[in-house]
């Protein structure tokens, strides 16, 4: 990829040509010559303005510079948080071809007890902050342990979870990095020139924008668990273990925890392997019964688009959907539903859909791997049926 060149000349007006770079990537170094840091983005404003200084060069692969792609891997209750794996197998998807690194940062207390999973990571460094103050969440610490971070390894790309941790702690680091921050990315794509292209639904779900972050680094985006495909358990690493620590009035905190308590475990959706999803194509709340029927039959977890959670036909909890839950699960099987930008933002992770909508043109059939154009009334009781007839026959294990 190429770059800009600086002639190494002593300037005659070093601040005036600072200014015109729009991303502030026009620094002096100790010897009083330009020099260009991690911020540029090849805009070319340097190459008009100042071409005595600056010069356009082709790169040399063995000495192009490269950069890093970050993940903040989330530390609670003595494990990693889900989604940090799968942000690291998005991670190592969009370093492959432009051959960057990537690596990633923990804070936590008795990291220790943790640090077979962190020497199997498949990155190529790991940065540590373990120490007591970090064994609750409290913003502060977490916030300056990971702008130390940033500081320190300079990563061209910052991905965290959009957990309840991560949507408190993300907008701050970015806030203070003069950065920008994109929440709730469903996908994620690198450019030739480590743009990053954040890709979420905008305006409703009307439209998929593609954001980039055009001024600062580093380039922040937090995605929802179970959106991108979970790192296959069989790629292993051996990544070097930087440790790292802030003082201690940085690790100070206006919050004092007085008491935490565990929240009750409720069953959750986006651990089901088996779904039903229902939509507006169900004409009432009592029309469900035949549903979780044939839920109980397929051993199947009954799920809501948005418009039936609102009604009150459902708990939150089981809402699919931008505004909702992601799921991966192996089957998941829609009734009613047309398809809209929200809803199929949150099944981009399941293995097989089987969509059943009196709509040809729905669009829940672009993304069903079998589509049924029928009503739901009629094929609802047909396939409780045939599965009735079929567990008389047989175990379940064996259908």
């Amino acid at each position: 990829m190429a770059s800009i060149g600086v002639v190494r000349i002593t300037p005659k007006r070093p601040e005036h040509n600072m200014k015109m770079c729009p991303f502030q990537a026009i620094e002096i170094d100790e010897k009083g010559y330009y020099y260009i840091n991690e911020n540029c983005r090849v805009c070319k404003m340097c190459l008009k303005f100042a071409p005595e200084y600056f010069f356009w060069q082709e790169s040399n692969p063995s000495v192009e510079r490269k950069g890093s792609i970050a993940v903040f891997l989330e530390w609670q209750n003595g494990a990693f948080h889900s989604v940090g794996y799968e942000l690291i197998g998005k991670a190592l998807s969009l370093a492959e071809s432009l051959h960057d690194e990537v690596v990633a940062v923990v804070i936590g207390s008795q990291l220790n007890l943790l640090h077979s999973e962190i020497r199997n990571l498949p990155v190529q460094k790991v940065y540590i902050y373990d120490h007591a103050d970090y064994s609750e969440y409290r913003i502060e610490p977490y916030k300056n342990a990971l702008l130390d971070f940033v500081q320190n390894c300079k990563p061209n790309v910052l991905l965290i979870g959009a957990t309840p941790l991560g949507r408190s702690l993300a907008p701050r680091v970015a806030t203070a990095c003069r950065t920008g921050l994109t929440a709730d990315c469903t996908e994620l794509q690198m450019k030739e020139d480590r743009k990053l292209i954040q890709i979420r639904p905008a305006f409703g779900g009307n439209i998929m924008a593609q954001i980039k972050t055009h001024k600062g680094t580093p380039q922040m985006a937090t995605v929802r668990p179970h959106v991108m495909k979970a790192l296959c358990t069989e790629v292993k690493g051996n990544p070097k273990l930087v440790y790292r620590c802030i003082d201690e009035s940085s690790r100070a905190s206006g919050i004092k925890m007085v008491q935490s308590r565990l929240k009750p475990i409720a069953s959750d959706i986006s651990q089901a392997e088996t779904i039903i999803a229902i939509g507006r194509g169900v004409k009432s709340k009592e029309d469900c019964k035949v549903i979780f029927d044939l839920a109980e039959k397929l051993s199947a977890v009954v799920a809501y688009s948005r418009p039936l959670v609102e009604a009150g036909w459902g708990e939150p909890r089981f809402q699919i959907g931008l505004s909702g839950k992601s799921i991966q699960p192996k089957l998941l099987i829609t009734l009613g539903i047309s398809g809209s930008v929200q809803f199929s933002a949150g099944i981009s992770g399941a293995e097989y859909i089987i969509a059943v909508n009196s709509d040809l043109n729905a669009p829940i059939f672009n993304q069903a791997h079998l589509g049924i154009v029928g009503d739901l009334y009629e094929i609802v009781p047909l396939l409780t049926e045939c599965l009735t007839m079929k567990l008389g026959r047989y175990d379940h294990e064996e259908i």
